[in-house]
């Protein structure tokens, strides 16, 4: 890491009046040096870089809002540093009223900006990025690069055991410590566990072996019984149900038997009738002929006599109907219809003709109609080149006008955030005005803690009323500039509206053209079609479909209606002719049919009755219902009786097959049913108190075989808890100071020596050199540094008794070290001492000062901070800055 510029803004005594920051630039140079006296405000600079990386200051992680400087409202810094060839930047701000923010950038050569990182707003993602970046914790950071005042010496300055500490923190064992901690609770929650899951063991009672056998020889016993009484139940189940089978038997066969002798005697009168019964056959057979005949008799006169009177003898008569007169009518019918047809055949092509070309005369008549409309409309509305060039120049004059309301917009906008901006200043002068007069305010420097004087508090009050005055002005100036702004933009609206809605009827209008345009184009080719498709019409107003005008062509269409519906009348009267010539000839036909139809039926009846029909007899109908009225009771009976005789057989069967079911039941099945359910419900009860005492003995069993399931696995978890406390305390003990961070600790000093001694010899010129060795005394680990000077004999010391700039030496060497170590980086590239140097006298300081030369050309970056007169001297240090305080503000004064 290599710092370039640390800026300020409202941060401790760093005031910024004018909002401009105070930066401290150290590019262009390696040694830096920052003077000034105590309480000028040197060491926040050095706040402000723990601050801005790591959220931590001198008063550590808690209440940032004190680094905000006396009278402001929030505080504001950054650090730019490079790593790596590549430049970063980190700000952090904090305010006395809400959140602060923070984030990382990184520099763009190629856009010349800085570019903010993604995720890096949030603390989580922000230390993320840090500590994948740098590697550094605060504390290694605090001990590589940043030596903060009163701690540049320290790992060298502390006890052994305090050294282990502090390396313990620069390697980071937090993982370990925790997983540590984590095992030794787990090997305490084990233990107690396990004691618990003892006590309880303890308290539980043994189960006896021979309790056990005892009641699993009575269970036995006990199943037998069940099971003997289980048989005889079930073999009284049986018997019941036999006799449940044997009593409905025995009524079903009761229940047969006197429909058997009713129908015995009933057969016995059967031949009686059967006589009577055959005439009624007969007839009720050929009645359906003699109806049908005598129907087709009076049907034939109907259809001879339909349309004609038929005098006193009336319709329906059938008497004297000769079916070859009847035949004769009907072929005389027939060629009558012949001739009608072809009349209506020569009438219906005729018009068929005329339908034909009628559909397309109407076509070519309506799109030659259809083409005058559209060239009478195309007139109207002017040709499409007219309407886009109108389109054109109304979308110029839009477009200036939207130009003009984007302008008013950004007007208006930009008015409204200094109308903004001048009502948030207002609102806090006022606020720091209210409470300055109301004492709310401090009168002592939150961080140098020094009084402020009366007459400063007196110029600060007259300070805050004209910043107040100031800003009430600028804000009845922002609202009376805000109005005209206002009615501008809406006067832009409304032009760009009334434009817009211009534009949009130009290019209905230009729409319009075009389509009428394309409309005449169609109907054009849809008359030519038409015309195309009359080629073959011949007929001297022809022209008109091609030439004719709006009255010519309606004319025309009037009188071909008129002459189509002519020829439909003429074909719908043949039509109608025909079809009465075709009703009379059916009509005579059905005559005929009919005659034929009746001879055939009156043969299938019974001769007296036959020519009865044929002579016309009225009452025959009423004579033969009569008659067959006469012998349907015999019929009925007939058919009684034979059903019964079916019946008796079905009865004298099912009799049988009864006796037969009943010899088929065993021997004890033939017993009364409520003997049978009182036997079984004595022998259900004697299963019943069997079942119960099986399960009462096996709830006993159960009971013995939960206790013993109990007292094991009381027993397997005792020995799960010792195990797992053993192993839990094995497993601390190797995560522990014994066991991998005892380990990590001496291979951080192994390494940390490696690393200390390669920048130590290049400080001392080969002279010193660095042990560093952890050792465990008196049960305690500690960290043990020695020295050795090689030109001196090379005695080992501890390096707590070093002289100054040997001691700084070492202190440069192992803050480089850690540095390295703890980020995996091959080399420190910078330092920083944060007032190192109190203790040492003048001599002391000036071999410090030519160690911190020669330290320059080892690093990129070396910056000093000390309040002693040597450091303030340009000739050694020629790039730095020095600090005055005034009052509660730090001035700051850059030399080169």
């Amino acid at each position: 890491m290599i710092p370039y510029a640390v800026e300020l803004t409202d941060f401790l005594s760093h005031r910024s009046p004018n909002g401009e920051p105070v930066t401290f630039d150290f590019e262009g140079a390696v040694l830096w040096s920052v003077a000034g006296d105590n309480g000028a405000g040197k060491s926040a600079i050095f706040d402000a870089i723990t601050w801005t990386l790591y959220g931590q200051h001198r008063g550590g992680t808690q209440d940032a809002r004190r680094l905000i400087s006396h009278g402001a409202d929030s505080a504001h810094a950054a650090f730019a540093f490079a790593v790596d060839g590549e430049r970063y930047r980190v700000e952090r701000s904090i305010r006395r009223r809400g959140g602060g923010r923070r984030a990382a950038m990184r520099w763009n050569g190629d856009a010349a900006r800085w570019e903010e990182l993604p995720d890096t707003t949030s603390e989580s993602g922000f230390a993320a990025w840090r500590d994948a970046l740098l590697g550094l914790s605060y504390e290694a950071f605090t001990h590589a690069v940043l030596l903060i005042q009163g701690g540049s010496d320290r790992l060298v300055a502390s006890g052994a055991r305090e050294r282990f500490e502090i390396l313990a923190q620069l390697v980071d064992l937090t993982a370990y410590q925790r997983l540590e901690r984590r095992a030794r609770e787990r090997a305490l929650d084990a233990r107690a566990r396990g004691g618990a899951y003892a006590a309880e063991l303890a308290r539980l009672p043994e189960v006896e072996p021979e309790r056990r056998t005892g009641v699993e020889a009575e269970l036995e016993r006990a199943a037998a019984a069940r099971a003997e009484r289980q048989t005889a139940w079930q073999a009284q189940v049986a018997v019941l149900e036999g006799a449940r089978v044997h009593a409905a038997l025995v009524d079903r066969r009761a229940a047969i038997e006197p429909g058997i002798a009713a129908g015995e005697a009933l057969v016995q009168e059967a031949e009686r009738i059967r006589a009577e019964a055959a005439e009624a056959a007969a007839l009720a057979a050929a009645r359906p002929h003699l109806e049908a005949g005598i129907a087709a008799l009076t049907a034939a006169a109907a259809a001879r006599d339909r349309d004609v009177a038929v005098g006193a003898r009336g319709r329906g008569r059938h008497a004297g109907i000769d079916a070859a007169a009847l035949r004769r009518a009907a072929t005389a019918a027939r060629r009558a219809r012949l001739t009608a047809v072809r009349a209506a055949g020569v009438a219906g092509e005729r018009a068929a003709a005329r339908r034909r070309i009628l559909p397309s005369l109407e076509t070519a008549l309506q799109r030659r109609l259809e083409l005058l409309d559209v060239e009478e409309a195309a007139a109207q509305t002017g040709s499409p080149a007219a309407a886009a060039a109108a389109v054109a120049e109304a979308g110029g004059m839009l477009a200036q006008l939207v130009a003009a309301r984007d302008d008013a917009h950004a007007a208006e906008r930009d008015g409204e955030r200094a109308l903004a901006r001048a009502s948030a200043a207002v609102e806090r002068a006022d606020a720091a005005l209210a409470e300055s007069r109301a004492g709310r305010r401090e009168v002592v420097c939150a961080r140098c803690g020094q009084q402020v004087r009366p007459a400063q508090r007196r110029a600060h009050l007259a300070h805050l009323r004209a910043e107040l005055t100031a800003g009430r002005k600028a804000l009845r100036a922002a609202q009376a500039a805000l109005a005209p702004l206002g009615a501008a933009r809406r006067e832009a609206d409304a032009a760009v509206e009334r434009a817009r809605a211009i534009v949009a009827e130009l290019e209905r209008a230009h729409d319009r053209a075009h389509d009428a345009e394309r409309a005449a184009v169609r109907a054009r080719e849809a008359a030519g079609a038409a015309r195309t498709a009359l080629r073959s019409w011949r007929h001297p107003r022809a022209a008109v479909v091609a030439k004719g005008g709006r009255t010519e062509v309606e004319a025309l269409r009037a009188e071909l209606r008129a002459a189509s519906a002519d020829a439909d009348r003429e074909e719908r009267e043949l039509a109608d002719a025909a079809g009465r010539a075709e009703e009379a000839a059916q009509r005579a036909a059905e005559a005929a049919s009919e005659a034929r139809r009746a001879e055939i039926e009156l043969a299938q009846v019974p001769g007296a009755w036959a020519e009865r029909a044929r002579a016309g007899e009225p009452e025959l109908p009423a004579a033969l219902a009569g008659r067959l009225v006469e012998l349907t009771p015999v019929a009925e009976r007939l058919q009684a009786l034979q059903a019964a005789e079916s019946s008796l057989a079905e009865l004298r069967a099912a009799h049988a097959e009864l006796s037969a079911q009943l010899e088929a039941l065993p021997r004890e099945h033939a017993v009364g049913v409520s003997a049978a359910e009182a036997r079984l419900a004595r022998r259900a009860q004697a299963l019943e108190d069997a079942t119960a005492l099986v399960r009462q003995v096996e709830g006993r069993l159960r009971e013995l075989d939960l206790r013993e399931r109990e007292l094991g696995d009381l027993r397997e978890r005792v020995g799960a808890a010792a195990r797992e406390e053993r192993l839990a305390a094995r497993l601390a003990t190797l995560l522990g100071r014994q066991g991998i961070q005892g380990h990590l600790i001496v291979r951080a000093a192994h390494g940390l020596e490696r690393l200390a001694n390669e920048t130590l010899r290049a400080l001392s010129g080969g002279a010193l050199e660095l042990e560093i060795a952890a050792e465990e005394r008196r049960g305690r680990d500690e960290i043990v540094i020695s020295a050795r000077d090689l030109y001196a004999g090379g005695e080992r010391t501890d390096a707590s008794f070093l002289s100054g700039s040997e001691k700084f030496r070492v202190c440069v060497a192992l803050a480089a070290a850690i540095g390295s170590y703890a980020s995996g980086r091959p080399a420190i590239e910078s330092l920083i001492i944060d007032e190192g140097f109190g203790s040492l006298d003048e001599a002391g300081r000036d071999e410090m000062i030519d160690e911190l030369q020669r330290l320059a050309q080892l690093l990129k970056r070396v910056i000093v901070v000390s309040h002693q007169s040597e450091f303030h001297n340009r000739a050694r240090f020629p790039h730095g800055y020095r600090l005055r305080r005034d009052g509660t503000v730090t001035e700051v004064e850059r030399f080169v």
